[in-house]
């Protein structure tokens, strides 16, 4: 046995040598989570730029102008590290015209840094109004009319839709999208291992009869991805939103550095007061006050409303009240407060700074209210007191006491309005302070007044509010280049700076109107001109048209009715968004919206009150200033397998940093977790400048790159000072790469770019890179199987080209017919 020894030693230590290669082997990446949008000047950028706003992403936008980059993109960092995790283009090929010649605005070099970069870390790409071409293995599917703006409602592949929570039966419609109906391009060309259809166009007339491919995911031999969507994108489109959904969360295979949760709150204004209601042509004018019957059926109403809304709903009315309109009921109230509540300046009135303003209180008053006397003179109070507050059916927040405007208003009146309405609210009457239904640092101001009032907004400091609402329809007092974030006054605006506004929506459900008939009266008078006569069913399908524009862009901007508008006892029957009731006008406005929401996703719906409202605004406000950055840490095997399991996050300020997760990810190092329904889990990261909190979290998320070097553990790029270093040579246009061994050199980065267009290029195509590539293929039917055959295609750019292949003149193809980009 002993003459064995020196065999059995050597082939342990073989062994051991072999294991040692293969750990070796192994290679970690820290990538930055971050996004690369590359556009051209006027490319179109403003579509995902608002999908970014929405998500607070962590991006880059890089518009390529039309002389060209020098150097390389800017991919890595200044010590060889990836920048991005997903790149996105406004474009398939960055197409501009140059001298009369549309043409790619990067070199053929740069297509080659780029695609070697995505295989290399396994970074997802993503391109916007692309147009198929037989070398992504599409082709149009109508090549005698090629692209069209006929309206054709775009369905989805159900395994990408539900990477978003997106209804896997959704169908949007897509007016005013050009777009470029596509099918499959046959043979599949061979670098290309498969080509699966991601959304769906649907069919329209003679030219496209039946349905045809709207994007597609395209999955390359060396395992290199894109996503293409042969469509035009607009800010301005529910469809381009709704997409961009879809294409973020395949993009970042669910690791999003950003956050998605519909926040929507109905404000009911002026609960407790009665409203003159405006007459029409056959009615007279009458007054109304919302009943007891009426809060009844609402609460159940509500109830069923959010059993038909997503999983984890959480649907709540909040009502601002005015507490003089208890008073009121009481014969009045011999305390009742009797004032002019009406504004007698311009809307937008600046008051001018120190100078006197109105006084209408009366200089004594008495606020020796009876409970009871007051329970007993008005059943709705009595309801209230009663169980209807504590049953925690509704939030409160005050409206002032008499409703008085605060434009012009004096210091002494307002401290009244807010201090007397809050005793009706306190202890011995209504009882709400204090309870987790009601909203003591923010408010709504009568008729969204005193917003140019340093009195108002002072004196609302003093008394603990810090935060009223605003209108979205008044550009003095909104800010539509940052619709996510507080208004916030200045000298300018108000002689006061930095009082912060949540931003708020009106709708076309006005405050003097309790049915249909009286809506119609009304907006038939403002819109008749342009519009003609509109019916309330037309007018619920715009506001459902503006609304989902709004949910779907993720805007928490709460929504204005009135008490008026609550009335639903003694109303008809009526059948809304496929829900039969006896339904008042807020509850047919609601109804209508979210059947189109629910109709496109599965995400709950959340109600918060007004003070917490304020607080996501407040944290959004720190993270815009924080410097968050989020990283992975990418393990890679010596067989191109990829495994991410850890996140790291760092910022040069405090504050929250959301980041959500894939579905069915569980977190294991202790953060806080927020998952509604079956939507997608939220991890919440509290960071503090110099300090890196670590998320871990299983299972990982696993997937192909190029397989690392077995005799290299590390990259090739050395960096000293602001100089990098490179064993690389950059790519001429006549270079061959491949992707399994190029290494990514450092780039020299050129200037990233934030100025943002608003206009869309037209789509065209240029040759692409012409590239040498060996590698592991795998099989050219449409799965991403993979065989052990080894092939090389060579593509010799100076061959004149087949039919489909891209152009741009007739002497380049084999038939001497070039069209539209494209040989025929």
């Amino acid at each position: 046995m002993l003459p064995r020894a020196p065999a059995l030693l050597a082939l342990v230590t073989l062994v051991l040598s072999g294991l040692a290669n293969l750990i070796l082997a192994q290679s970690t990446f820290t990538a930055t989570n971050r996004i690369l949008l590359l556009t051209t000047p006027g490319g179109g950028e403003d579509a995902p730029l608002t999908t970014f706003a929405s998500y607070e992403l962590q991006y880059d936008l890089l518009v390529v102008p039309t002389t060209g980059l020098a150097g390389d993109l800017p991919l890595l960092d200044a010590n060889g590290r990836p920048k991005y995790s997903l790149v996105v283009l406004t474009s398939g090929q960055l197409q501009a015209s140059v001298n009369g010649v549309w043409q790619s605005l990067l070199t053929t070099s740069q297509w080659a840094y780029l695609e070697a970069y995505e295989a290399k870390y396994g970074v997802r790409r993503v391109t916007l109004n692309d147009t198929p071409l037989p070398a992504d293995g599409t082709i149009v599917a109508n090549t005698a009319v090629f692209g069209t703006s006929a309206v054709q409602p775009i369905s989805f592949n159900a395994s990408y839709a539900s990477l978003a929570r997106v209804n896997p039966g959704a169908s949007i419609s897509n007016p005013g999208l050009y777009h470029y109906p596509a099918t499959a391009y046959t043979p599949m060309p061979a670098d290309i291992a498969s080509v699966v259809p991601v959304a769906y166009f649907a069919s329209a007339g003679t030219d496209y009869p039946t349905q045809t491919w709207a994007a597609v995911h395209v999955t390359y031999v060396n395992g290199r991805e894109v996503m293409r969507f042969y469509t035009s994108f607009g800010f301005w489109s529910p469809c381009s939103l709704l997409l961009d959904h879809v294409w973020l969360a395949w993009g970042t295979r669910g690791l999003i550095s950003g956050w998605r949760k519909t926040l929507y709150l109905a404000q009911v204004d002026d609960l407790f007061l009665t409203t003159e209601i405006t007459p029409t042509q056959t009615t007279v004018t009458y007054n109304y006050r919302v009943s007891v019957a009426d809060i009844q059926g609402i609460v159940a109403w509500q109830t069923s409303l959010n059993s038909r809304l997503p999983a984890g709903s959480a649907f709540k009315l909040e009502l601002p009240f005015n507490g003089n309109g208890i008073l009121e009921r009481n014969g009045p109230d011999a305390n009742w407060i009797d004032i002019d509540t009406e504004s007698h300046v311009p809307v937008e009135f600046i008051k001018p700074a120190g100078a006197a303003a109105d006084v209408r209180w009366p200089a004594t008053f008495s606020t020796a209210w009876s409970s009871s006397a007051l329970a007993a003179a008005d059943p709705l109070y009595n309801y209230f007191i009663t169980g209807g507050i504590t049953a925690g059916n509704f939030f409160f927040t005050s409206h002032t006491f008499t409703h008085e405007n605060f434009d012009n208003t004096s210091t002494s009146d307002i401290d009244k309005e807010l201090k007397t309405n809050n005793k009706m609210a306190g202890a011995g009457f209504l009882n709400l302070v204090g309870t987790p239904w009601w909203s003591s640092t923010s408010m709504v101001t009568p008729q969204i007044s005193g917003l140019h009032n340093e009195f108002a907004l002072s004196t609302l400091l003093a008394n603990g509010i810090t935060t009223i609402v605003g209108d979205n329809s008044r550009p003095a007092i909104s800010d539509s280049t940052r619709p996510y974030d507080f208004w916030v006054s200045t000298q300018a605006t108000s002689n006061f700076d930095g009082y912060t506004v949540i931003p708020r929506w009106p709708c076309h459900v006005y405050f003097f109107c309790t049915q249909p008939n009286e809506i119609e009266y009304i907006y038939n008078n403002m819109y008749n001109a342009t519009l003609g006569l509109s019916s309330w069913s037309q007018i619920l399908q715009r506001e459902q048209d503006r609304m989902l524009l709004l949910l779907l862009g993720i805007r928490h901007d709460p929504t204005m009715f009135h008490q008026a508008n609550l009335r639903n006892a003694d109303m008809p029957t009526v059948t809304v968004g496929g829900v039969t009731g006896k339904f008042g006008l807020l509850q047919q406005w609601v109804e209508e919206v979210f059947a189109a929401y629910t109709a496109l996703v599965q995400w709950p719906v959340i109600s918060l009150k007004g003070d917490d409202l304020a607080q996501v605004y407040r944290e959004r406000a720190a993270r815009n200033t924080c410097g968050a950055s989020t990283s992975y840490d990418m393990n890679v095997s010596v067989a191109g397998v990829a495994s991410v399991s850890t996140l790291r996050v760092t910022s040069t300020g405090s504050c929250k940093v959301p980041i959500t997760l894939p579905g069915g990810t569980v977190v294991t190092s202790g953060q806080t977790v927020e998952q509604l329904g079956g939507d997608l889990p939220t991890v919440w990261v509290t960071v503090s400048p110099g300090q890196t909190q670590v998320i871990t979290f299983t299972p990982p998320i696993v997937f192909s790159v190029a397989p690392v070097n077995a005799t290299s553990t590390t990259s090739t790029t050395t960096t000293s000072g602001a100089n990098t270093t490179t064993s690389t040579t950059q790519a001429s246009t006549t270079a061959t790469t491949s992707a399994a061994t190029t290494t990514v050199p450092a780039s020299t980065t050129p200037t990233l770019s934030t100025t943002r267009a608003a206009t869309n290029t037209q789509a065209a195509t240029t040759t692409r890179a012409a590239t040498t590539t060996t590698a592991v293929v795998k099989t050219t039917t449409r799965t991403t199987t993979r065989t052990t055959t080894t092939t090389t295609r060579t593509t010799t750019t100076t061959a004149k080209k087949p039919f489909g292949s891209s152009c741009t003149s007739n002497s380049q193809c084999q038939s001497g017919l070039c069209f539209f980009f494209f040989c025929l």
